[in-house]
């Protein structure tokens, strides 16, 4: 029984992944696109990847992904949205930023809006609260109405 202990212990240490902190270059402009953990040449650990759009994100990656707690920011450094992901997508509790500094907090499945939520303005004052389907049709008569101020 020894030997069996012992054999499976020497095949966890063979088959453990070796996690490390790297950087990750863009191929063609040599600019960073990752700073933080790796294992196997992926991102996989805390970490800020920098999209080709310079928006970025910073926070849990697995298996090259973003899974679990994390902050997306908009290239001008404001956060566009913090909150929970699964395989690269939103997943869970969030709140998501405007570029115009309102938000909606909620909770999201495979990126999409899920259940209930709140829509606030940038000062913090209450648009809509409810079912998410609600709240999706506010923001798209919302930004509808700003269209109409700035063009009329």
């Amino acid at each position: 029984m020894g030997f069996s202990s012992s054999k499976k212990t020497e095949e966890k240490n063979i088959n453990k992944k070796i996690k490390i902190k790297g950087i990750l270059y863009n191929k063609i402009n040599n600019e960073i696109i990752y700073e933080g953990e790796l294992i196997d040449g992926k991102c996989d650990g805390k970490g800020k990847y920098i999209f080709e759009t310079g928006d970025y994100y910073v926070g849990i990656f697995k298996n090259g992904l973003r899974e679990g707690k994390g902050i997306q920011y908009y290239k001008n450094n404001k956060i566009q949205y913090e909150g929970m992901w699964k395989e690269d997508k939103r997943n869970g509790s969030g709140k998501y930023y405007y570029e115009n500094g309102d938000y909606f907090i909620g909770f999201w499945k495979n990126n999409e809006k899920v259940g209930k939520g709140e829509l606030y303005d940038k000062n913090g004052e209450i648009i809509k609260v409810g079912d998410v389907t609600d709240i999706i049709t506010e923001e798209k008569n919302y930004n509808i109405n700003l269209k109409d101020l700035i063009f009329k």
